[in-house]
């Protein structure tokens, strides 16, 4: 058994970033890759400098010392004479791997119980047991990828929906990461600019052009400006757009619901006041991830566990990008329905009304369409007879989609944490340029230019800390 360079030291060291690795990071590290459970196979992963002798103790390979790297070797694992398992070994010698160091991948049988016993035997030899993005946090600080990589790498092992896996794929490529580095780059060229003017000022030589220099900061406000408006479509395609089905009881949403999921996801009953709280369900319309939110229906009341689920239908409400506002078109429509309507028109969602059971002799003559915002949809609906349920899921589509439709090639915002660099991005330039219009010394506008170059350097890790680092990596799986 070896004791890490790292535990013999307690010293930390920089990368080339000048980021300091945390304790650790130079150990030989491992974790199952695959998720638990039973399958044809699962996959451990060890990552570091004693990984492929670590290997070469508990794998029986014939010719084992001539293993060659990228290619696959079967054996078997042993825990001292005993046999544990048969496998398909691939090693990754550095710096041509996922991690940039010698990675040593195991293919054993799936299932919980041998998974974790070959693991054991790994981390006998003196590995650790991986953090959670421990293998993706050695890719970024070794280079591999940098940090708006990174995160890509997680959305698309979050991705519920074919828009979610475009945009993540693209962000993998580095379209994202191509856009942050020439916008830091003109950022990088306008403030050299001004530095110059500001250092040869004396000597009567002046390499500033105004016109040029208010022209790239410009630009790069649009450029960013461009992103940051991309920021709630890619939250929605990554996220899910938040669909509240709304009305009063027995108008049909829990029916509806059912419906649109394929399955009995909601008890149907004609007793009022069936669904006491939301329900949620995920559905995909044609790649777009939907979170379906059906809600208890709307009256007076006086019940208190009734009341709490009217509390929490109007919740959902006010966080929903799409309301289906239902109304039974078998009765006349009530003065409840008028109030849905003006409490749905005061919130910022996207919403249609929906009449119900249409299959019906329709009642629901008495509404008022004065009563509508201009351009809200009316569609008619029955679940029972499927009438308007395909103009339904068209009409979502198009309301999640209205502005664009993600084919891949577009460079869409997803992660927070790069809508809040952007924006503190946009808030130094706005200054910079505010300051160069007062004309204020050089000096000035070159210190905003500076926050706004560390900030949009903060998206690839051109500029963060072991804090960022941590944020991110945490949130990842442990074995990824």
């Amino acid at each position: 058994m070896y004791m890490s360079s790292s535990l013999k030291t307690g010293n930390s060291q920089m990368n080339g970033k000048g980021i300091s690795h945390p304790f650790g990071m130079d150990d030989t590290i491992a974790a199952i890759s695959t998720p638990p459970g039973k399958g044809g196979i699962a996959v451990i992963r060890i990552s570091g400098i004693h990984s492929i002798e670590v290997m070469q103790k508990i794998v029986k390979i014939p010719n084992v010392q001539d293993v060659k790297s990228h290619m696959a070797h079967h054996g078997w694992i042993y825990d001292g004479n005993e046999v544990v398992d048969e496998a398909i070994t691939t090693v990754y010698e550095k710096p041509n791997s996922y991690t940039g160091e010698d990675v040593v991948e195991i293919s054993c049988h799936g299932g919980n119980y041998v998974s974790k016993r070959i693991l054991n035997l790994i981390l006998e030899q003196g590995v650790r047991a991986a953090d959670p993005g421990e293998f993706t946090k050695r890719a970024f600080m070794n280079g591999k990828i940098d940090l708006a990589q990174a995160e890509a790498v997680s959305t698309l092992i979050e991705a519920k929906s074919e828009a979610a896996r475009k945009i993540a794929v693209s962000q993998l490529e580095g379209k994202l990461s191509q856009k942050i580095l020439h916008v830091r780059e003109e950022l990088i060229k306008a403030c050299s600019l001004l530095e110059m003017d500001l250092d040869f000022s004396d000597e009567g030589y002046s390499g500033l052009s105004k016109d040029e220099i208010r022209l790239l900061l410009d630009q790069a406000v649009i450029s960013v400006e461009e992103l940051m408006g991309t920021f709630k479509t890619g939250r929605m395609c990554t996220e899910g757009i938040r669909l509240t089905i709304a009305g009063r009881p027995n108008v049909g949403k829990s029916s509806l619901m059912n419906e649109l999921v394929q399955k009995e996801r909601a008890i149907v009953t004609e007793i009022p006041g069936t669904t006491r709280d939301t329900l949620e369900e995920w559905i995909d319309i044609e790649g777009l991830p939907f979170k379906i939110i059906d809600t208890a229906g709307m009256r007076e009341t006086d019940n208190p566990i009734e009341m709490k689920g009217i509390e929490r239908a109007k919740k959902a409400m006010e966080n929903a990008d799409i309301i289906l506002l239902l109304m039974d078109s078998s009765e006349p429509v009530t003065e409840m329905d008028y109030r849905l309507l003006d409490f749905v028109k005061s919130l910022d969602a996207y919403h249609m009304v929906l009449f119900s059971k249409c299959d019906l002799p329709s009642k629901a003559d008495n509404f008022d369409q004065m009563q509508l915002r201009p351009q809200t949809p009316v569609l008619n609906i029955s679940v029972k007879d499927g009438t308007g349920i395909q103009k339904l899921i068209s009409a979502l589509k198009k309301a999640a989609m209205q502005d664009e439709v993600h084919t891949g090639e577009e460079v869409i915002l997803v992660q927070a944490r790069q809508y809040d660099c952007l924006y503190r991005t946009q808030q130094n330039l706005l200054h910079a340029i505010q300051s160069f219009e007062n004309e204020m010394s050089n000096e000035f506008v070159c210190l905003d230019i500076r926050g706004a170059i560390d900030s949009i350097g903060e998206i690839v890790g051109k500029t963060t800390t072991d804090d960022i680092l941590n944020q991110i990596f945490t949130r990842f799986c442990v074995g990824k």
